[in-house]
């Protein structure tokens, strides 16, 4: 039986633009962490579009302007389906 110290436990974190804020916060507050980072590029027509869009274009959709929840749900489509291509091929190898 394999003692409690020997196991290996591995976690991973997803975030979408994690560079800028999540990751800068978790090393500040835990130096001792070591991430491997992976970056996926948007599709060429919601490139660019930030967080701060995506509320923007919610509240524009409040307002009556359909086109912009048009371009925010394919923002996020977008990033469901590159949350899939990152998180499945490593999902197999969490404990």
């Amino acid at each position: 039986m394999a003692s409690l110290m020997s196991l290996r436990i591995r976690f991973f974190l997803v975030t979408f633009n994690g560079a800028r804020f999540d990751l800068p916060f978790i090393k500040h507050e835990y130096p001792e962490i070591e991430f491997d980072q992976l970056h996926v590029t948007r599709s060429e027509d919601t490139t660019g579009i930030t967080g701060f869009d995506a509320v923007w274009l919610w509240h524009e959709y409040e307002r009556g302007r359909g086109d912009a929840l048009e371009l925010l749900l394919k923002c996020e489509r977008g990033d469901v389906v590159d949350l899939e291509t990152i998180i499945e091929p490593r999902a197999s190898g969490v404990c």
